[in-house]
């Protein structure tokens, strides 16, 4: 009986500090430009993007063709559909939909990132050289 009462105790205690602190987080966050509406709000319904990517682990090589499409564009909201291929292995998965809105909410540290065209968490900067 003890143990029950402990073990609630601790349940409570656990989901009113949850609450609390995504109480702040709420408190802190803004509404910032998304950067994947902005890029494709550009073009036409219809516009897609083929992509080809070649994995080569030792002996195993790997090909994989994506399409994004931009299915649907609103004002405040559009949808892209992708596709997924593995020509060489003859797979080829279902399309996903993913709908992106004009702003997405953000705290202020990744507010920052997203305006300067960051990914979220990008605390360093340099370069690299890539052969494509």
């Amino acid at each position: 009986m003890m143990f029950t009462r402990i073990t609630c105790l601790m349940a409570a205690a656990t989901l009113i500090t949850s609450f609390c602190v995504h109480a702040e987080d709420k408190a802190e966050l803004t509404k910032v430009d998304n950067p994947d509406f902005k890029n494709w709000s550009k073009f036409k319904e219809g516009t897609y993007v083929t992509v080809l990517s070649t994995t080569e682990a030792g002996e195993t090589k790997t090909e994989t063709k994506m399409w994004y499409t931009l299915k649907t564009l609103g004002g405040d909201s559009l949808s892209v559909e992708n596709e997924t291929a593995q020509p060489n292995a003859k797979v080829k998965n279902p399309p996903v939909v993913r709908d992106f809105t004009k702003t997405v909410e953000a705290d202020a540290k990744s507010a920052d990132n997203v305006k300067l065209g960051k990914p979220s968490g990008t605390t360093e900067e340099g370069t690299e050289t890539l052969k494509v």
